[in-house]
């Protein structure tokens, strides 16, 4: 049975207990308006969050880390929902049940994901430029490749005709221009901005 409580000012927790799953799955998401000014750097953000965090600060770090956690896994997206971004951030890992060595798994994987959210990997006090460098060609990359996906573009096409002027007509990477723009102190001024004030 589903139970919700309002934890806070536009935080609302939903837990659903199941034994039917050998693993348990703890997911966080940021609502956010979806904006021209704003859409390309949020998508960007999630990119950065899979590269690791202050305690992991390197891929093979934070992978190792997973790993120890009897592979769990991290996922992280970007996604429309009307005319709002959503961010989501979500880690599965092994019921506490299957555990036998006395690992709790669900606190230390919960942990890891707090890590990722709330302390970053930064340099200087900002994202990594060359992170940041390397994503937004990544991102770039990603929004020319539509092109290709003939079945993707048609419906990106579509959105664009259809909800011209409206935020839903946006696509989710940006323009080119929005991307390059972006800056690792703009990154990190959405990034406080996102905690601060998304649902």
């Amino acid at each position: 049975m589903k139970n919700t409580k309002i934890l806070g000012e536009a935080i609302t927790f939903h837990y659903l207990p199941t034994e039917l799953f050998t693993t348990d799955y703890f997911s966080v998401h940021f609502i956010v308006p979806l904006s021209a000014e704003t859409v390309a750097g949020y998508t960007l953000l999630t990119k950065l969050f899979k590269k690791g965090c202050r305690a992991f600060p390197s891929q093979g770090a934070f992978a190792k880390r997973l790993e120890e956690l009897y592979a769990s896994s991290l996922g992280i997206s970007a996604s429309k929902q009307g005319e709002r971004q959503m961010l989501s951030l979500g880690m599965e890992f092994l019921a506490s049940r299957f555990v036998f060595d006395g690992t709790n798994v669900a606190e230390d994987a919960c942990a890891l994901l707090g890590d990722v959210l709330g302390d970053p990997h930064l340099e200087d006090g900002i994202f990594p430029k060359a992170w940041v460098e390397r994503e937004k060609t990544a991102l770039k990359d990603q929004l020319r490749a539509t092109v290709n996906d003939k079945r993707a573009y048609a419906v990106k096409r579509c959105r664009e005709v259809m909800c011209e002027g409206g935020a839903y007509s946006l696509a989710l990477e940006g323009t080119e221009e929005s991307i390059d723009a972006l800056t690792p102190e703009m990154l990190l001024s959405l990034y406080q901005k996102m905690l601060k004030e998304a649902q």
